[in-house]
């Protein structure tokens, strides 16, 4: 299924494990998960980091997302996802096609922890925690 409807798109971070994915390198990897026009999936396109989570450190996040540009009418693939842990870069995408349109504009933030997955090779063993602290956010001028 290729998505070529422009109503929006998503980029977001999750953490798995080997049951959920094998390529999955530790009990709680963080990954991305991206829903863009043109993809060529049903599901989310996944990004390794390549990040372990452990228990107990502080975790400096971000995750940055321009949108593609337009010319004359034209969605261009130059859109960015990139994604920082403690000041290091994890992963960056430079070619998205975000979007089809200028009408297309990032409007909402959408916050939620999930595991991902519809069966029980997403769960984990143990309940979870994570402490949001000092979010920031802001809009490039």
């Amino acid at each position: 299924m290729t998505t070529s409807v422009d109503h929006g798109f998503s980029s977001r971070l999750m953490w798995i494990g080997p049951g959920a994915y094998s390529w999955a390198n530790s009990p709680a990897e963080l990954i991305t998960y991206d829903y863009f026009t043109g993809m060529n999936s049903q599901y989310g396109i996944n990004g390794q980091t390549n990040v372990t989570l452990t228990a107990g450190p502080t975790y400096k996040v971000r995750h940055r997302v321009k949108l593609n540009t337009i010319t004359s009418g034209t969605a261009n693939s130059d859109g960015i996802a990139q994604f920082t842990v403690n000041g290091t870069k994890v992963l960056e995408v430079t070619n998205r096609k975000w979007r089809l349109t200028d009408s297309v504009k990032i409007s909402t933030l959408w916050w939620h922890f999930f595991r991902g997955g519809n069966d029980s090779a997403w769960a984990d063993s143990a309940d979870g925690y994570v402490t949001v602290d000092n979010l920031k956010l802001w809009v490039a001028s």
